[in-house]
């Protein structure tokens, strides 16, 4: 046994003794230096750009022989400018794989590299001559031959660091910077079909969008360069900071396996988690897991992903087409969803904030529809947004062209349902457009929960058919233009009790007002309510209200100012003149009676005003105008009585000359 391994010994003592002497014998003859001015003017001919190596080339030895270029810098093209530049450059090669006419790279170490990226306003990069140096090469003679792809070299590395890089990006088309900083990469060995750890990470900074991100990705990765794919597995990375003015971003993307070639991404099971800050305040959480498959060689993607967005469930399913202008076909089912909670809380408005003017409006920007092609179709179980409540939401987006159309719409809510399309343009003038049908709706519920007000009750049907345009809410209600029409059964005009006040003014029928203000605790109840609107410019004008209470027939005629958020309007009451006691003695006395009640002001504090004036004047006139028609109802009574006498005496006159002649 002690003969074997001496003879093993002295024979690796031998190989390592040849090893250095071949080692020794190179760098005693071979100079890398004296190859610098050779190696800078062929780079100066081929890209235009100018090589600087300023420090000295040092060979490294035995187990590996390489080389340390020191500091290294590459040029703009036709500039002197610095493109690219790194403190130290080392690459080795294992030396004993080198007999057998294999290149076994040991280690590639690059530190400091700082690479500068600009895009000129005609959209070229000051790279892309690098890119197409081989379009520059000279065609060979036999161009054209169909010929078997060249084997690929049996290549093999040690590892790659890259440590202490930076990136600085500048757009000059459009103003956009990116700067990446501290950027490390790291790998293990690299050989066909050997699996390795891989380790990346870095800071990110931008502006237009405003980005602090600090970016970290750890995987193992399979080279399978035979059939032109990677693999990908146990893939984590992590992205976390702030962007677009959102702080305490935090995304985490796991890949259980990843198998990428040239044309095809295919990933069984991705995760996603999301930790982002709420516009409303606290934070919101997504989490998605699933499929994802990218035809690179067609620009489409493939996935269907399940999850949770914060406690509601969360299903995706989506095609996507085109990676530069993507066409985007999907399907969403989402479980209970209270999107109030997602949306940015309002300002108090100026007369509450009491401290200094209120600040600019925010615009409402539609813009990204120029860009937006999607189509798909959209389903909610429940849904809370803008404190309105439905359920069974279900619509199908259409966008293309800078235009949104929501068409059909349909949901359940207040008691009843709702159909229609909602329309969202960036064509020119951006605009908004509506047109809903709702039925069967309790409306009181739904003007308390959208307007914090609750002026009406009832249950019916309300129709809309308006259009806006602007980028504010203001302009967007200065500028509504369109219909809206309301029916309703068995509720009540809240703030005002009509008959009430009738009954307390009867003795103010010969002239004067009464004025108050609407009260909570007041209504007028009705049997039938019926209006029809034309909204002109913020405006929505009413003549035909018809109503109908126990006591009371109700029309009018006035304005909403949308705009303004206050109205000016009179209703007409007429005490029924049919009715048998039901008001007491005071509503008795005024049967018939017709008064105007002028409405106006602003929502929160609306007034009334009971002209008794022109009520007694239009209780003047109608007596008037009873007594002109019972006289001449009386007159055409006498008339007709004297019509039939005389038809009768003419009668008799007749029968008795017929008796004259009949005698004859």
């Amino acid at each position: 046994m002690k003969k074997p391994l001496k003879v093993l010994l002295i024979a690796l003592a031998a190989v390592v003794v040849l090893l250095v002497a071949v080692a020794a014998f190179i760098v005693a003859t071979f100079n890398p230096n004296d190859y610098k001015p050779e190696l800078i003017k062929r780079v100066k001919e081929q890209t235009g750009r100018t090589l600087s190596i300023p420090g000295q080339i040092r060979l490294t030895l035995f187990p590996r022989i390489g080389a340390d270029l020191g500091q290294l810098a590459l040029s703009e093209p036709r500039s002197e400018q610095t493109f690219a530049a790194a403190q130290q450059v080392k690459v080795s090669v294992a030396l004993l794989p080198l007999f057998s006419k294999r290149v076994e790279v040991d280690r590639v170490l690059v530190d400091g590299l700082n690479i500068k990226v600009q895009r000129d306003r005609q959209g070229r990069f000051n790279f892309d001559d690098l890119l197409h140096q081989d379009d520059k090469a000279p065609a060979s003679p036999d161009a054209g031959k169909s010929e078997a792809p060249p084997a690929l070299p049996l290549l093999q590395v040690g590892g790659i660091a890259i440590t202490n890089a930076s990136l600085d990006y500048r757009d000059n088309a459009s103003g956009q910077r990116l700067g990446v900083s501290k950027l490390n990469f790291s790998t293990g060995p690299i050989a066909e079909g050997r699996k390795s750890p891989l380790d990346f990470s870095a800071d990110l900074q931008g502006t237009d969008p405003q980005l602090a991100l600090q970016l970290s990705v750890k995987s193992d990765f399979t080279p399978r360069l035979a059939q032109q794919k990677l693999l990908l597995e146990n893939f984590k990375a992590s992205l976390g900071g702030a962007a677009a003015g959102l702080r305490d971003l935090q995304l985490k993307l796991g890949l259980a396996s990843v198998e990428a070639s040239a044309q095809t991404i295919e990933i069984p099971a991705l995760t996603l988690e999301v930790s982002a800050p709420n516009p409303a305040g606290g934070s919101l959480a997504l989490k998605l897991q699933g499929p994802v498959s990218v035809d690179l060689a067609h620009e489409a993607v493939q996935l269907a992903l399940d999850g949770q967005l914060d406690s509601t469930t969360l299903a995706l399913k989506a095609d996507v087409k085109r990676f530069s202008q993507p066409a985007i076909d999907f399907d969403i089912a989402l479980g209970e969803l209270d999107a109030d909670r997602y949306l940015p809380r309002s300002a108090k408005p100026a007369a509450a904030a009491g401290s200094g003017p209120a600040g600019p409006e925010a615009v409402i920007d539609l813009s990204p529809l120029r860009t937006l092609d999607a189509r798909g179709a959209l389903k909610i179980a429940s849904l809370k947004i803008m404190n309105l409540r439905a359920a069974s939401l279900r619509l199908q987006l259409k966008a293309q062209g800078g235009k949104a159309e929501l068409k059909p719409l349909t949901a359940t809510l207040y008691g009843g349902g709702v159909n229609g399309t909602l329309t969202a343009s960036a064509q020119g003038a951006q605009s908004l457009a509506a047109k809903l049908d709702l039925r069967g709706i309790n409306l009181g519920p739904l003007m308390k929960d959208a307007l914090n007000q609750q002026p009406i009750d009832g249950r019916g049907n309300v129709a809309l058919d308006v259009s806006t345009s602007g980028n504010t809410v203001s302009l967007f209600k200065k500028n509504l233009n369109g219909t809206a029409g309301v029916q309703l059964t068995d509720g009540a005009i809240n703030g005002l009790d009509i008959a009430g006040a009738l009954r307390n003014a009867k003795a103010k029928l010969g002239g004067g007002s009464q004025e108050g203000k609407a009260g909570a605790q007041e209504k007028t109840d009705f049997t039938e309510f019926g209006a029809s609107f034309k909204i002109t410019q913020g405006v929505a004008h009413n003549d035909d209200l018809s109503a109908k209470t126990p006591l009371l027939r109700l029309g009018g005629a006035g304005d909403i100012f949308i705009a303004e958020d206050r109205l000016d309007y009179t209703v007409k009451a007429t005490v029924v003149p049919t009715l048998q006691g039901q008001g007491g003695p005071e509503m008795e006395q005024l049967k018939g009676l017709t008064l105007p009640v002028r409405l106006s002001g602003p929502y929160t504090a609306i007034t009334w005003k009971i002209d008794f004036g022109a009520g007694a004047g239009n209780r003047a006139k109608e007596l008037v105008d009873q007594r002109k028609a019972q006289l001449q109802q009386e007159a055409q009574q006498r008339l007709d009585e004297e019509k039939a006498k005389a038809a009768q005496r003419l009668k008799e006159q007749a029968e008795d000359r017929l008796k004259n002649l009949l005698r004859r």
